[in-house]
């Protein structure tokens, strides 16, 4: 599974790029948010139906590198500052995929299941 998943990843940059070209920059973060959402909610059924994890791992996957894009190109707004907005746009970023984790071995009163729910309602307000 991870070497198709890797594979998705490379092809997710062409086609963030198309996206970018094509669609500009509103749309597409609404499309990789939309991606990020299905992805997430997918992932948390895995328990009802343990084929539903590869749909959710290739949304997320296809999803990401056009989230680090747009952000990125919002970043240039802001000038001599766009290296601080990267670095604390991309630390968030990377720290978001384990907090159901730490919060699974912290609280062992909601299920994995539930954490990936709860971040899949979180994505969808990330629009």
């Amino acid at each position: 599974m991870i070497p198709q998943i890797a594979g998705i990843c490379v092809f997710s940059h062409i086609l963030a790029g198309f996206l970018l070209n094509f669609l500009g920059i509103f749309w597409t973060r609404m499309l990789t948010c939309t991606m990020s959402t299905v992805g997430f909610f997918l992932i948390s059924q895995y328990e009802e139906n343990n084929l539903l994890l590869f749909p959710g791992f290739c949304l997320i996957a296809l999803s990401q590198p056009s989230t680090y894009l747009t952000d990125a190109i919002a970043a240039s707004l802001f000038g001599k500052n766009e290296s601080l907005v990267v670095m604390l746009l991309a630390g968030a970023f990377d720290a978001s995929s384990g907090i159901p984790l730490i919060l699974k071995k912290i609280s062992p009163t909601y299920s994995l299941s539930q954490m990936l729910f709860f971040m899949a309602c979180l994505t969808s307000i990330m629009h």
